[in-house]
């Protein structure tokens, strides 16, 4: 190391000492900004990890968002398939049941018709 004299707040340098101090402040200098750049590089991987981490992620957040919506319109197509067979099935019932009446009515005919048979033999 150089040797230095501190005086009230002026650093003297004896002038053997000049080049070995030089060098050293210099090679202090190189290593810090090596150091330096070391971190510079290290940010801007991890920046650059965000950034493609953020990319991924709204990807994602978009996919998730279509299928949710494709689920959506699919439930409501459902819905709809099953608010349209319920109408069917109504009608339908109603049809068996206008049938059933005849049917019945029908059934009273034959029946008052065997009756009068029954007495006329």
């Amino acid at each position: 190391m150089a040797n230095l004299t501190i005086k009230s707040s002026r650093i003297y340098i004896y002038p053997e000492d000049a080049r070995t101090h030089c060098e050293d402040i210099a090679n202090e200098s190189t290593t810090f900004l090596n150091t330096l750049k070391e971190f510079h590089n290290v940010f801007q991987r991890v920046a650059k990890n965000i950034k493609d981490t953020s990319r991924a992620v709204e990807y994602k957040k978009k996919l998730v968002i279509g299928l949710r919506n494709a689920i959506e319109i699919e439930h409501e197509s459902c819905k709809q398939r099953c608010f349209q067979l319920e109408s069917i099935v109504g009608e339908k019932t109603d049809i068996l049941k206008r049938v059933q009446l005849e049917y019945n009515a029908l059934e009273d005919v034959i029946m008052s018709q065997d009756m009068e048979k029954k007495q006329y033999s």
